[in-house]
């Protein structure tokens, strides 16, 4: 029983992820953006559950509406978590300060966002320390 649960421990801290391990595939400019993106349901309702459900500014939650934002080609990760997608999309004439990532799991049932404002970051739709180093690696693209 001691040595499951020391083997349990070492494994747990093994799968802890940071922005550095984190590989994305090379980014392909005719793969979707988040506006494009959004059209696809499966994609679409994850994001707006978590657009609705947190308390982000005014721009953020217009990126359901398809206004006042600039977006960037998905990102789709190597490592960890492999097939998760990042959209990366910015306040319109604010990218240098107001910016966000908006991470969609491969199965599409969650999303999850890391959003930087000045030099303030949160995080929203409590991602895991795994997704957090995959938000984080994608904001700083």
């Amino acid at each position: 029983m001691r040595i499951a649960l020391i083997a349990a421990a070492v494994l747990m801290s093994g799968i802890h992820a940071q922005a550095e391990d984190v590989k994305f595939a090379p980014t392909d400019p005719s793969k979707p953006y988040l506006f494009d993106a959004l059209k696809d349901k499966t994609i679409r309702a994850p994001v707006v559950t978590l657009i609705i459900s947190e308390d982000l500014p005014h721009w953020a939650k217009g990126i359901i509406k398809n206004r006042n934002f600039v977006a960037e080609p998905v990102l789709t990760t190597e490592t960890p978590l492999p097939g998760t997608q990042v959209y990366n999309a910015c306040e319109a004439h604010n990218c240098g300060e107001n910016r966000i990532s908006i991470m969609v799991t491969p199965h599409r049932h969650h999303a999850y966002a890391l959003l930087k404002e000045g030099k303030s970051l949160k995080f929203f739709g409590h991602p895991k320390p795994e997704e957090q180093a995959i938000l984080s690696a994608a904001m700083a693209k």
